[in-house]
């Protein structure tokens, strides 16, 4: 049930503009049957074409959804100017990538 819950949650959020639980409830119903009869035709098909007709619908699932994603250019915080005598210039630099090594 738990899962469900966070399912519908997801569906007021994905839905752009405030809907009740209720309408989240119904989109939610009405994904999981269009999701099930897809993966039911596709169930004749081999397990390989019906793997990619459910990565289909998840991944235009996700790019229909709305992305809300923030991007601040300045500082939520206050800095020290870097010529006030007083503080030493702090320079940021990366020496390694963000991204962990993959292959090895």
């Amino acid at each position: 049930m738990l899962l469900c819950d966070e399912a519908v949650k997801e569906e007021a959020r994905r839905a752009g503009r405030q809907i009740s639980k209720e309408e989240a409830l119904e989109r939610h119903t009405s994904f999981i049957e269009t999701f099930r009869t897809a993966t039911a035709a596709a169930g004749s098909d081999s397990g390989d074409d019906r793997l990619v007709v459910v990565m289909r619908q998840l991944l235009h699932r996700s790019i229909d959804s709305p992305h809300f994603v923030v991007i601040q250019s300045t500082p939520r915080s206050p800095r020290r100017k870097a010529n006030d005598g007083n503080s030493k210039a702090a320079a940021l630099s990366r020496s390694k990538s963000c991204f962990p090594t993959l292959v090895q």
